[in-house]
């Protein structure tokens, strides 16, 4: 009688379980990627909400403008940021955001473009939006 002593050899673990670690590793690596990604909007946004002067600003800008107040009313006031993009490049930040705004006479949107200027907020402009009982925008600051 003759025994085969061969070695039995083992496939390496990737070999074995292929199947699930690559798309187990590609969903890993697309979310951390967009984690990365969404952290630098995210910061942005923060500091745009922690600098209350930013919405305050464009809130006290609005209530100057006759036609915001004639279709508004007085005093204007400003709700959640709703709506907003963040745009970075190497030198400046730039933000465009939209947020609810309140009258006693109607309520509307209020876009603000700023960017950030010596750690300070620039607006470059600001629109206020009316939807009913018609479509109109008045542009505040330009």
């Amino acid at each position: 009688m003759s025994y085969n002593n061969e070695l039995i050899t083992k496939k390496p673990w990737l070999h074995r379980n292929w199947k699930w670690f690559v798309p187990t590793a590609l969903i890993i690596v697309c979310f951390t990627l967009f984690i990365m990604a969404a952290g630098d909007f995210i910061n942005a946004m923060g500091t745009a909400m922690a600098d209350p002067e930013l919405i305050d600003k464009a809130r006290e800008e609005a209530e100057e403008n006759k036609e915001v107040t004639t279709y508004f009313g007085s005093p204007l006031q400003i709700g959640n940021i709703i709506d907003g993009d963040v745009l970075i490049d190497d030198k400046a930040k730039t933000i465009r955001i939209t947020v609810p705004l309140k009258g006693n006479k109607g309520s509307g949107k209020i876009d603000i473009y700023a960017h950030l200027a010596e750690e300070k907020w620039q607006h470059d402009s600001i629109d206020v939006r009316l939807k009913k009982p018609e479509n109109r925008t008045f542009k505040v600051l330009r």
